[in-house]
């Protein structure tokens, strides 16, 4: 991808090698890649090295895109794989480039682009088990859905630009159309989540006071029947109370003093006569 990325930048005007680096922010060339880089398509011919002199300075090389190096890039650029397909920054790359492509060029990389992502719509299908557990699962249902609407996103991409060069697919605009309701569909479900919780939460509400009031209602109940029981119990116990000590009934008291008369009446014959 390096090479590409060199020849392409080189095609729109001669630059030395900090240029180029500086002109593709987006990738990070090491130095030690892009001059040995450079030294081959130096000297392979695609690309002719002049130097430049400067004022107090080392002569800067600039480097130029040639005619046989013109060719070498727009090979690069129609060699587009399964396996480039599935780089978005091969991809980006060959499109800067559709202007200047043949139609059956950019209906190959178009096509190439668009099954890898038919692919990955098939892969995203096979997770709709996760909404089923969306508790367990929230960080992966939030990249679930990121991923979606990228995904999405590109698919509308490369149905433009097949619209904008007139390069007709029969399978992309049904298959589009049935992404496309899954996603809005899926968009729809995370939108008005918090509204079905809420409206199903105030529907259960009634319900749940009336098992409140039902519950509490029993308990007291039960704790009156408790207390009604209590006191019956302590009612008849009153009733069955044995007498206390130093509170002894008349008839007890009656019973001693006879006894104690009787005994007195035993001693009589010893008290002498007269007395």
């Amino acid at each position: 991808m390096i090479e590409l990325l060199v020849l392409a930048t080189l095609f729109f005007g001669p630059c030395h090698g900090y240029e180029i680096k500086k002109m593709n922010p987006g990738i990070r060339i090491n130095n030690n890649t892009l001059y040995p880089l450079l030294k081959k398509l130096v000297d392979n011919g695609w690309v002719n090295m002049e130097l430049q002199p400067q004022d107090n300075k080392p002569a800067k090389k600039v480097y130029h895109l040639t005619e046989t190096g013109h060719d070498r890039l727009f090979e690069l650029i129609t060699d587009f794989d399964k396996n480039k397909a599935a780089s978005v920054d091969e991809f980006y790359i060959r499109v800067a480039f559709f202007q200047f492509l043949p139609k059956d060029s950019i209906k190959k990389i178009l096509d190439s682009r668009d099954a890898f992502l038919n692919d990955r719509v098939s892969q995203q299908k096979l997770m709709v088990i996760l909404d089923r557990f969306p508790d367990k699962a929230y960080d992966i249902m939030y990249m679930k859905k990121y991923a979606s609407s990228k995904l999405f996103d590109e698919k509308q991409f490369v149905k433009a630009l097949k619209e904008k060069y007139n390069i007709e697919d029969e399978n992309l605009s049904s298959q589009s159309i049935d992404i496309s309701e899954g996603f809005l569909f899926q968009e729809a479900l995370f939108s008005f989540f918090p509204f079905i919780w809420m409206f199903c939460f105030l529907r259960c509400l009634p319900f749940f006071f009336v098992f409140i009031f039902l519950h509490c209602s029993h308990y007291l109940c039960e704790h009156d029947a408790a207390c009604e029981h209590d006191k019956a119990k302590e009612h008849e116990q009153d009733l069955f109370v044995l007498p206390v000590a130093g509170h002894e009934s008349a008839d007890a008291k009656e019973g001693d003093e006879a006894d104690c008369s009787t005994k007195e009446g035993d001693f009589s014959f010893l008290r002498p006569e007269g007395l």
